[in-house]
């Protein structure tokens, strides 16, 4: 932290414009990629914008697309993809490194677009409160350090890995129940650390979870932003979840926690960003809630109530025509 912090003040120094917390962030980041692999790293980026790409075909920009939800959307839909082909012997590194390499060329407009409003708004978070975003981002810093070791966790060695290493070293899933019960659960949180293992050919476990640590903050303070919060305290709702001795532990691990807390977060913004849902945003719910079910299906649970909510907050204007359709879509995934 000594260090990061040194290195961000010195750069501050020399280059006024630029903001403290920011340096302090984009050097946290160049330490995760150090330890976690060039390699991970670069795939993991492939990995998201390719979902950005893709997400946002779905979410209609006048209906308020944003980073987040485009990346979750893309993030479903890509799972799925790959995870009814996992059978087949196709998971290969020059594909799915060309299929990225395409989807990001064709969306590189939209992908543009989007990389930019959200600069803006981590711009607008920071200025808004800078001390509480400078000792929040260190916080956040320090606690995504254990996603730079080594996987090490029991449930992830004896179970988790097995998929992306199977889609590694095999370039299929062989779905040996006679191993393990679980095998015939691919799970979808293991499909994106497959993905992101079959690009970068080495384990990417820490690069994922660094990822959906920043969606679910990202999302936590757009949620804090909806309910009212002011900016210091939409920051500290941050620094409160960096807290949980949990929060840590997650990094380090393929637990399907910190996925969970970023999708529902991410629905959770969808449902309640508008009265009106369009056609296009029931779609997107509907993939969302897919996902949720794909990462683990006791998160059904959780959908109970935000379906409830749906329905009393926007049963007026609900697309009713398209439900059928969205409910499909949402099943397929899950």
């Amino acid at each position: 932290a000594l260090a990061v912090n040194g290195a961000s003040l010195l750069v501050h120094l020399l280059r006024r414009g630029l903001p403290l917390p920011l340096l302090v962030g984009g050097t946290w980041l160049l330490a995760a990629s150090l330890y976690v692999g060039l390699a991970p790293a670069v795939a993991i980026v492939l990995v998201a914008a390719s979902a950005l790409g893709l997400g946002s075909l779905l979410l209609d920009s006048k209906d308020g697309t944003d980073s987040l939800g485009a990346l979750l959307v893309g993030l479903a839909l890509m799972t799925a993809m790959a995870g009814w082909l996992l059978p087949f012997p196709i998971h290969q590194r020059g594909l799915y490194f060309t299929l990225a390499l395409v989807i990001v060329a064709v969306r590189a407009s939209a992908i543009g677009g989007l990389l930019a409003t959200t600069g803006r708004s981590l711009l607008s978070a920071t200025s808004a409160s800078p001390v509480a975003a400078f000792i929040v981002i260190n916080l956040v810093g320090l606690c995504s350090t254990p996603s730079w070791l080594p996987t090490m966790q029991a449930d992830d060695i004896s179970y988790h890995l097995a998929l992306p290493f199977q889609l590694q070293d095999l370039g299929y899933y062989r779905m040996d129940v006679a191993g393990s019960i679980f095998a015939v659960a691919p799970w979808a949180a293991d499909l994106v650390h497959g993905m992101a293992q079959v690009i970068a050919d080495a384990e990417a476990r820490g690069a994922v979870n660094l990822m959906w640590m920043l969606a679910l903050y990202a999302g936590m303070w757009r949620l804090g932003r909806q309910l009212g919060l002011p900016p210091l305290l939409a920051w500290t709702a941050i620094a409160l979840h960096c807290s949980l001795p949990l929060t840590s532990s997650l990094l380090a691990g393929m637990q399907t926690e910190l996925p969970t807390s970023a999708v529902l977060v991410g629905l959770t913004l969808l449902i309640g960003d508008a009265r009106t849902i369009t056609a296009r945003r029931l779609a997107s719910i509907a993939t969302l809630a897919g996902l949720l079910l794909a990462i683990k299906v006791s998160n059904a649970l959780l959908l109970l109530p935000l379906a409830a909510w749906l329905l009393v907050r926007s049963a007026s204007s609900m697309p009713w025509k398209s439900l059928p359709a969205s409910v499909m879509l949402g099943t397929s995934i899950a």
